[in-house]
This record gives structure tokens, C-alpha cells and sequence, in this order.
């Protein structure tokens, strides 16, 4: 790649045509195909991983309000006494 062609494109200014040998000297540095393969895996099972911790904290948190839910429909029906529920006295 010429050293001035990035320089050179990359000021200030508009350039309406880039010539067709100029493009052509333009390298795009990439890792080897295994190397982007390879990343490309181990992004997917990142993926997967936080798609199934996601899924069980979604399922904790219905359960949480489920149970939320059940205490406070003991308590308004008189199953639960709760006046004595945080001291650990049978009720």
C-alpha cells in the first residue's frame, strides 16, 4: 500500500473519484480464516451461554413473584399470621 494513499484520501477534503489503482493498494488487514472462525464460535456460545442464564433468571424471577403473590394472599385470608412471621414463632 503506498504510504500517502491513506493519508492522502483521509483529509479535510472531498474526493469525487478515487482511481482504480489507488483502490487497489488498499489493504484491510484480517486474522487467518481459522482465527475468524474460531471467533466467531466462541462468540455464538457466549451467546447461547447468556441466552440460558437469561431464561433462568426469568424463570426465578416468576417464581419470586408467584411466590410474592401466595404470601400475600395468605396474609389477606388469615393463613398467614403476620404478626408473628418475622420472629420465628410458630404460627
Amino acid at each position: 500500500m503506498r504510504s500517502y494513499l491513506l493519508g492522502y484520501l483521509s483529509m479535510g477534503s472531498t474526493h469525487k473519484t478515487i482511481y482504480f489503482p489507488d483502490l487497489m493498494d488498499i489493504r484491510v488487514p484480517l486474522p487467518p480464516t481459522e482465527r475468524q472462525e474460531r471467533a466467531i464460535q466462541e462468540v455464538s456460545e457466549a451467546a447461547d451461554e447468556r441466552k440460558m442464564l437469561c431464561s433462568g433468571l426469568s424463570q426465578q424471577v416468576s417464581r419470586l413473584i408467584e411466590y410474592k403473590q401466595s404470601l400475600i394472599t395468605a396474609a389477606v385470608t388469615g393463613e398467614l399470621d403476620v404478626t408473628t412471621v418475622g420472629s420465628g414463632i410458630p404460627g
